[in-house]
């Protein structure tokens, strides 16, 4: 479950640690909402386009479909659980 992800996200960071997950939209953000909604509110992210690195994007074509996601855990809930 994404309630899971997230919680192991936490345990796996600590307070000082960075989780970086790539995500590649297809069928849109919908349905991954739930995930994305949870984890901000434990983590602080920046977010990096891999267009410009060519990771699956075809010479030429300015692709943001793919991103990396790098989260740190925010400042009030590091070190905190629940």
């Amino acid at each position: 479950t994404f309630a899971a992800l997230v919680e192991t996200m936490r345990q796996l960071a600590g307070a000082d640690g960075v989780c970086l997950i790539a995500y590649e939209f297809r069928d849109g953000m919908l349905a991954d909402m739930e995930f994305f909604e949870r984890v901000n509110e434990h983590f602080d992210v920046e977010v990096v386009s891999l267009g410009p690195y060519g990771y699956g994007v075809p010479r030429g074509q300015d692709d943001d479909s793919r991103l990396l996601y790098i989260y740190r855990p925010l400042a009030g809930a590091r070190g905190t659980s629940g």
